[in-house]
């Protein structure tokens, strides 16, 4: 699993799962490496964003869900909260060129003909919205990021993207003809789990971000 998608997730995932398996090891990190190791098996299910291993056949797919990337900014910030806004004064806080997200938001920016100074970048979302959250600067993340270190979120503010609006979609991968029924399983229940129990402690400060994110529905 990614980081955010890890620390969300895998425990309450772990919980309601773990009778399908005597032994579960639940991977984090960068997506690229998940690639690796999952073409190498060394492991039997992933769960990554939608271009990661799009390009790789024999695979049995299933739908997790679909999250925007929302903008954020300190929370004492005044200005602009457009995208194409290019006048702040807060520098733009990248993610990592090394991270699928990154690289995501790199190119929806590159389409947009949107050129920020390179200030700063991070591997990991915690740090990035802490340093929003301290005044920093401002930046491109998703509520699943945000989620990653909840405490953060009343100390920024969270805006939609509502000029070149973008999206990140997460599936269950598996090797076809392997697992049988379990990897279906589990897509469903990572999709309840977020719906019922992870997303929902984003709403009361966000509440329009329950409108525009997407859930796999049967």
């Amino acid at each position: 699993m990614t980081d955010s998608m890890s620390a969300v997730l895998g425990s309450h995932l772990y919980e309601t799962m773990n009778e399908v398996s005597s032994y579960w090891r639940f991977w984090s990190g960068l997506s690229p490496y998940h690639r690796e190791e999952f073409l190498s098996h060394n492991i039997d299910l992933i769960i990554t964003t939608s271009n990661v291993m799009e390009d790789v056949g024999g695979l049995n797919r299933y739908k997790v869900f679909q999250e925007p990337y929302v903008l954020i900014f300190p929370k004492n910030y005044k200005g602009s909260h457009d995208i194409i806004d290019d006048e702040r004064v807060l520098p733009f806080l990248r993610f990592s060129m090394r991270s699928a997200m990154g690289l995501r938001i790199e190119r929806q920016l590159n389409r947009l003909r949107l050129k920020f100074p390179d200030v700063a970048e991070f591997d990991r979302a915690p740090a990035h919205t802490l340093a929003v959250a301290k005044g920093m600067g401002w930046g491109i993340t998703t509520p699943l990021c945000l989620l990653e270190n909840p405490e953060l979120v009343p100390h920024v503010d969270i805006h939609p993207i509502t000029r070149g609006a973008f999206s990140r979609h997460f599936d269950l991968l598996s090797r076809e003809d392997n697992l049988g029924d379990i990897p279906e399983k589990i897509a469903k229940e990572a999709n309840r789990i977020l719906k019922t129990h992870c997303l929902p402690k984003l709403y009361p400060q966000v509440p329009w971000l329950e409108e525009i994110i997407l859930l796999n529905e049967e």
